[in-house]
C-alpha cells in the first residue's frame, strides 16, 4: 500500500486514524473509492475538518454582518472575501451608505457587500471576457461565475435558447444549492406550522377546526373535526372518543412528514 505525507500542520488533532507520514494515497483524492483526478496535499480528514471550521466561521461572520444592518450607527460589516485588498475601509467599519440598495416605504434595503467589493467583482467578470478576441469568442467564452475561460460547448443554454453567461458546471451547482435551500426552507416551515397548531389545539386559528387527510394518495376526502371549549380546555370528538385537541394533534403531527 502506497502512503503519503499529509502537509496539514494540525493533522494529529483533526481526527485522522493514520499518522501524518503514513496516510494511504487514496485519501488524498476527492473520492477515496475512485482515486483519480486531482491529488491534494492534505488528507481527507484534514480537508473536511478545515472546511467545516471555515464554513462555521463564515456563517458566524455573516450573521454578525446581518446584525450590523439593524444597528443605528453609521458603520456596517462587509463580508466580501477580497475586501481587505481592494478597499481603504476596515471590513468591520465600512460606511453604511456604501451598502444602500433602495428605499421602499420608508425602509432601507442593503446589499451584502459594500460598493468597493461590488465594483471589483463586476470588473473581474468583464476582464476575462474582454481579453478574448472576436475570433476566440466563436470557440471560447468566459464564465462570469467561476471566472474561467472555457470551450463554447461548456456554455449553458437558457430555456429561451440563448447562451447564458455561466458554464454548465456553475449553473448545475447553483441549481443544486437552490434545491437544498428550498428543501431546508420547507422543513423549517413544517416545524413552525407544527408549533402553531400544537399551541392552538387546531389547524386554523379562525374556524378552530382540525383537518385530517384521507387514506388516498391525494389525501381526500378530508376529515373535518369541530373543536369546542370545555373548562377552558379545547376538546374534540374523534371516532366516538373525547380527546383534548392538543393531545390528538400531537399524535397526528408525530407522523406528519
Amino acid at each position: 500500500m502506497v502512503t503519503c505525507i499529509c502537509s496539514c500542520l494540525k493533522h494529529s488533532s483533526y481526527g485522522s486514524k493514520y499518522n501524518k507520514g503514513e496516510v494511504p494515497e487514496k485519501y488524498f483524492y476527492k473520492d477515496p473509492e475512485n482515486p483519480t483526478g486531482q491529488k491534494f496535499k492534505q488528507c481527507k480528514w484534514c480537508r473536511e475538518t478545515y472546511a467545516k471550521s471555515r464554513n462555521e466561521s463564515r456563517r458566524k461572520f455573516a450573521a454578525k454582518a446581518k446584525e450590523s444592518q439593524k444597528d443605528e450607527n453609521k458603520y456596517m460589516i462587509c463580508t466580501g472575501r477580497s475586501h481587505i485588498s481592494i478597499s481603504k475601509h476596515d471590513k468591520h467599519k465600512v460606511p453604511r451608505k456604501k451598502f444602500i440598495k433602495r428605499y421602499v416605504n420608508g425602509r432601507i434595503s442593503y446589499f451584502k457587500h459594500c460598493l468597493d467589493c461590488r465594483v471589483h467583482e463586476n470588473e473581474r467578470r468583464h476582464e476575462g471576457h474582454n481579453k478574448l478576441t472576436k475570433k476566440e469568442r466563436k470557440k471560447k467564452f468566459h464564465c462570469s461565475s467561476c471566472n474561467k475561460t472555457q470551450d463554447i460547448s461548456q456554455r449553458f443554454i437558457n430555456e429561451d435558447g440563448k447562451f447564458s453567461k455561466q458554464c454548465i458546471k456553475c449553473r448545475e451547482s447553483k441549481r443544486l444549492c437552490r434545491k437544498k435551500i428550498r428543501k431546508q426552507s420547507k422543513i423549517n416551515t413544517y416545524k413552525i406550522k407544527k408549533e402553531i397548531m400544537a399551541k392552538l389545539g387546531s389547524c386554523c386559528e379562525r374556524c378552530q377546526r382540525i383537518f385530517i387527510k384521507g387514506s388516498s394518495k391525494s389525501g381526500l376526502p378530508l376529515i373535518i373535526l369541530e373543536t369546542y371549549v370545555n373548562d377552558k380546555k379545547r376538546m374534540v370528538k374523534y371516532m366516538d372518543e373525547i380527546y383534548r385537541a392538543k393531545n390528538l394533534l400531537l399524535i397526528f403531527l408525530a407522523n406528519w412528514s
